[in-house]
């Protein structure tokens, strides 16, 4: 599995769970709001929004996930911060 954002990439489970946890530790009480999910064939796309825990909204952003004909996660390319429209 193949995992790209913004500032690295990498393949493997592992990375994607350190990453995940890299980010936890930097919003305790944080949490992801699923906005929206479009899919086709073997790609989905994610909007999703960070939720501080005092219930602010914050970092908005989108990920495109590949699955594998197995069923299993073959990529991820997130897409955050979105910026706003204009």
């Amino acid at each position: 599995m193949s995992y790209r954002i913004p500032r690295m990439e990498g393949t493997g489970h592992a990375i994607v769970i350190e990453d995940m946890q890299e980010f936890q530790a930097k919003f305790p009480g944080g949490r992801f709001a699923l906005r929206s999910v479009s899919e086709h064939h073997d790609v989905a796309l994610m909007e999703w929004q960070l939720i501080l825990p005092d219930g602010t909204p914050a970092v908005l952003g989108h990920d495109a996930v590949r699955v594998t004909e197995g069923g299993k996660l073959g990529q991820i390319v997130t897409f955050a911060p979105s910026t706003p429209e204009a």
